[in-house]
């Protein structure tokens, strides 16, 4: 794709830039150090951690770590549950000038073997509460809670210098086409750029503080969990099982009084489902999957506030929003964000008329520095577009199909391919579909993502078996759990003699659909 748009065709609607930060993520943490460094910065477990007890714990690992050779350039996982030393991860990380990538403790441990491996990480920072899971790498182990306490002094270099806005700051593993999860990297300048928009938006100040609820290997846990420590304000943790049960989430809202909180559409259901009449204070912010006009009225009617955030992890958190109303005709995904660029086009990779639907391309400050370790698939969504007489933009292709309405807002319509979205999180259906025509028995497998009464996707996977062979759902479900998390195994299963295709030899999506109606599923 490299076309010219031209200066007379519509990109997107305009909106008041905010002018580019200067700063790297610890630049932002340590102003906050400096000024306000008795005030509390995290509540976590019955615990308060003041800005400066949570610096001095971030830089005896850093120290450590440099002490061990590692810096900018170098990536370091974390492999954490939610607690404080989660945070203290990734601000160690950070101050070293190397990239964090965050794991899931709870997913199979051939996977994260597999992520660390594509990342070629050489150390692993984890607790005695999640190391159990860690899998037999090569990379060096570091377990936080054993930390010596001469960390601070192994490290003879001078001050730690503050990492460039070109240097990465993380690194997060998503659902990939070839079957192999791709790490989308993204740097110190983009992290910013997203965290001024979000703060100003919400106007987040050293009197707010913010409610983080989502995991770490997902992208939007980094503005939760890092924006309130940039800009003075405190992060209230709670744990993956608080954050699953409404009655408990709504209880802990109504106890700590947060002025912010983020997640996808399925967790303000569940909170609402609780009976969570709402706090008048919150500011919410939704994304993560699309959402309904009934959920957003009711977020509208138990809040000061509600956003309808858009944007790809290769685009750095959300690339756009949208503040909603009772009054709006539609949801709308809004309009981009600080220093962002929206671009609607053709199959061709020419300007879409406003109203007409054709893929999203995202360019700006926001855009990730690419897939890492992967140069040709970052060649492939990571394009160039002329933008205007003199100018060339880089854009990322999401794949996403959407239109600017009549009010120059931004409207999702859907997927170009068959990528699903299951509580926000990015799933390629192929990847699953490799994993389970590597199970014994298997021939061939199909996985569909089938939308819900609510919107919410469910995944159903249609198997044909090896001749003279039974397959059993609990032996399906078995080897999946082996090597995908949790959110990418299907909830039902149907054993199928073919594939059903259609007349050009594609897949046949209807038929399989119509099959989930009338044929009897595999019982676990």
């Amino acid at each position: 794709m490299n076309h010219s748009l031209g200066q007379d065709m519509p990109t997107s609607p305009s909106m008041e830039e905010l002018t580019y930060v200067r700063s790297s993520i610890v630049g932002l943490f340590e102003s906050q150090v400096t000024s306000r460094a008795l005030a509390t910065a995290l509540e976590v477990n019955n615990k308060t951690f003041t800005y400066a007890s949570l610096s001095q714990r971030a830089e005896r690992l850093a120290r450590y770590l440099k002490a061990h050779g590692i810096g900018s350039g170098d990536i370091v996982a974390l492999c954490l549950k939610r607690s404080e030393n989660l945070i203290i991860g990734m601000l160690g990380v950070l101050k070293t000038g190397a990239a964090y990538l965050p794991l899931n403790p709870g997913d199979p441990a051939l996977r994260l073997g597999q992520v660390l491996s594509h990342a070629t990480s050489r150390f692993i920072v984890t607790d005695s509460q999640s190391m159990t899971n860690i899998p037999a790498v090569s990379s060096q182990v570091c377990v936080l809670d054993h930390l010596p306490v001469t960390a601070t002094e192994e490290y003879d270099g001078s001050t730690l210098s503050l990492p460039e806005l070109t240097d990465l700051a993380y690194v997060i593993y998503t659902s990939g086409t070839t079957g192999v999860p791709k790490g989308v990297a993204v740097t110190h300048g983009a992290l910013a750029n997203v965290f001024n928009d979000v703060a100003q938006r919400v106007a987040f100040t050293e009197r707010g503080s913010w409610l983080a609820v989502t995991t770490v290997s997902f992208d939007i846990a980094a503005l939760e969990l890092l924006l309130p420590l940039c800009y003075g304000g405190k992060v209230i943790l709670v744990s993956e099982e608080q954050a699953r049960i409404g009655r408990i989430l709504a209880g802990i809202i109504q106890h700590k009084k947060p002025t912010v909180m983020q997640a996808t559409p399925i967790t303000w259901r569940i909170l609402i489902e609780s009976g969570w009449a709402g706090s008048p204070d919150l500011t919410i912010l939704c994304g993560g999957d699309r959402l309904d006009r009934d959920l957003a009225n009711k977020l509208i009617t138990r809040s000061s506030s509600v956003w309808n955030m858009y944007g790809p992890t290769e685009t750095t958190i959300w690339s756009t929003a949208d503040r909603l109303s009772l009054s709006d005709e539609v949801v709308s995904i809004g309009e981009p964000m600080a220093n962002t660029e929206v671009y609607i086009l053709d199959p061709d990779g020419r300007p879409q008329i406003p109203g007409n639907i054709g893929e999203i391309c995202i360019g700006g400050a926001g855009l990730a520095a690419g897939y890492l370790n992967d140069p040709q698939l970052t060649r492939e969504y990571f394009v160039h577009l002329d933008v205007g007489a003199s100018r060339r933009m880089r854009v990322y292709r999401t794949g996403d199909l959407g239109r600017w309405n009549e009010h120059g807002k931004l409207e999702f319509h859907g997927r170009i391919d068959h990528q699903v979205k299951i509580n926000g999180y990015r799933i390629e259906l192929e990847e699953v579909e490799k994993v389970i025509r590597k199970c014994p028995g298997v021939a061939d497998a199909a996985v569909l993502g089938v939308g819900g009464a609510t919107n919410q996707k469910r995944l159903y996977a249609f198997v044909v078996g090896e001749p003279n062979y039974d397959i059993a759902a609990v032996e399906l479900i078995g080897h999946l759990t082996r090597y995908l998390p949790k959110y990418m195994i299907p909830e039902k299963f149907w054993s199928l003699d073919r594939l059903p295709s259609t007349p050009n030899g594609k897949r046949d999506i209807a038929s399989l659909e119509a099959l989930t109606r009338v044929k009897t599923e595999l019982t676990v």
